[in-house]
């Protein structure tokens, strides 16, 4: 019997109460999807490479859409607005509500990369989001919200 291998891809998914196409309600609970996501990213000291998200419609058909993004990242932020951007291509497509929304991180590597010359605008949010954890693994998941949190 082999141990289990290290994590090809990490996701979270969350099914809603009543189908929705509420633009606001949906980026709303993809932000929290992505924090989480993000946060086991960096629990887990990787860094992803592929960003896709997953709608299933209130006829329980299911799509995936899914981007590369030039440079592996574990910043919420990063990863939020790669996402945002596959949900807003898709909404503007199919105008059919949706019963549920998830977000997958894949192509992982480890945490070693390139240090930036200065210190970029992803490099705050990265030093935002290790705070934020600090407080909620001190704390709990509820400690601490974001404006995006709902």
């Amino acid at each position: 019997m082999e141990a289990p291998g290290e994590a090809k891809s990490i996701s979270q998914q969350l099914t809603f109460a009543r189908d929705t196409l509420d633009r606001d309600f949906l980026e709303a609970n993809l932000h929290n999807l992505c924090q989480e996501v993000c946060q086991d990213l960096r629990s887990q000291n990787k860094r992803a490479k592929c960003v896709a998200i997953k709608l299933r419609y209130a006829d329980f058909k299911t799509i995936t859409r899914q981007v590369t993004l030039q440079e592996a990242s574990d910043v919420t932020q990063v990863i939020f607005a790669r996402a945002q951007q596959l949900l807003s291509k898709t909404l503007t497509k199919q105008e059919k509500p949706i019963r549920l929304i998830g977000i997958r991180v894949s192509s992982l590597v480890g945490e070693e990369k390139q240090l930036p010359m200065f210190d970029s605008k992803v490099a705050k949010f990265g030093h935002l989001d290790q705070a934020v954890d600090k407080i909620r693994k001190k704390y709990g998941p509820t400690a601490i919200k974001t404006g995006d949190d709902i």
